[in-house]
């Protein structure tokens, strides 16, 4: 009903925001919004967080993704980095990538159309294979069932 009376991506927004499929298939979990920026912890932790976010990728060429490189990044010792990323955000930075990278792929196939080697591209994977397998692993279905589910561009039933 409220796509109908307010389009698709005020739909999306509303299903997204409760938690809720726009059409839910039987037997199938409830997907979460996106990643959220971590409110609590050091400043240079949030904004390299922020920076994860925004570009998942974004950090390869500049600072790369070893500990200790990300540790040098805010002027942290390894094992302070270490505790102060998890402390802020509730995991290592290690799944805080794959989640920043999931979400970034959960995002290109809702607001595009997009062919999956590209959305690969952007959300930081190797191949559409690597997309594919790391997809299927952390929503249990497939980036084109995810599209078919919550896409802007899907065809109406």
């Amino acid at each position: 009903m409220v796509e109908e009376d307010y389009g698709p991506r005020v739909a999306l927004a509303v299903a997204r925001e409760l938690v809720l499929f726009l059409r839910r298939p039987g037997g199938q979990a409830q997907f979460s919004t996106g990643m959220a920026l971590p409110a609590r912890g050091p400043a240079p932790i949030v904004a390299l967080a922020a920076r994860f976010l925004e570009d998942p990728s974004g950090l390869k060429s500049a600072e790369g993704r070893r500990i200790a490189d990300l540790a040098d990044a805010v002027n942290m010792s390894e094992r302070t980095f270490l505790r102060a990323f998890r402390t802020a955000t509730g995991t290592t930075p290690a799944k805080f990538v794959e989640e920043a990278r999931i979400a970034r792929a959960k995002t290109l196939l809702e607001e595009t159309r997009d062919p999956l080697d590209r959305v690969a591209y952007e959300a930081d994977y190797g191949s559409v294979d690597g997309l594919l397998r790391a997809f299927r692993k952390a929503m249990g279905i497939t980036p084109g069932d995810y599209r078919s589910r919550f896409g802007i561009h899907r065809s109406r039933s």
